[in-house]
């Protein structure tokens, strides 16, 4: 996972240089601060800015739980493909804002592949672990579980070899230690 941390702390600093950059075209272009409005070069550098942080929203988290789930090496590569397609976007977008969707394909298209091999790894993960609700899981217990009581009746949640039969959980460390297995 060292790999992928890598690419997304390199993302990171790509937003930040973008940020810098919207701070440069503020002075250049005379937009007082609070303004985001004001000269046209700021306003697509300040663009850029806002969708790049839209995309890190999708971006950070899509390529931890990739990594996690499917493969790291995809995941780094993956994020390869969103900071360059950033880069193309900031090009073209100062360009002529018609000129972005190279750029804007190639930064959330990973992202969407990402998201969806998530989902996809990790519900074939819940498959080979089994995961089985039981017959006399109660929504109080489930409740307690939520606040952070740890309430749990006898026979709740729990994660067993074979999807159709219930095991015994004696306690929230017998399912994690199960569940870790």
């Amino acid at each position: 996972m060292g790999l992928v941390a890598a690419v997304i702390s390199l993302a990171l600093i790509e937003y930040i240089a973008f940020s810098l950059l919207v701070g440069r075209a503020r002075v250049r272009c005379h937009v007082d601060a609070p303004a985001i409005t004001g000269h046209p070069t700021f306003e697509r550098y300040f663009r850029v800015q806002q969708n790049t942080l839209e995309q890190l929203i999708v971006f950070v988290p899509s390529a931890w739980f990739f990594g996690l789930y499917v493969s790291t090496v995809w995941a780094a590569g993956l994020g390869v493909v969103f900071i360059i397609g950033r880069a193309v976007y900031l090009n073209g977008y100062l360009a002529d804002p018609k000129k972005r969707s190279v750029g804007f394909g190639l930064s959330f298209l990973p992202n969407v592949f990402r998201v969806i091999g998530t989902l996809v790894g990790a519900l074939l993960q819940l498959r080979r672990v089994g995961l089985a609700l039981v017959d006399d899981f109660r929504v109080e217990d489930f409740f307690s579980f939520c606040v952070g009581q740890w309430q749990w009746s006898r026979r709740a949640l729990c994660l067993c070899p074979d999807r159709h039969q219930p095991v015994e959980a004696a306690s929230v460390a017998d399912m994690a230690a199960r569940a870790a297995a």
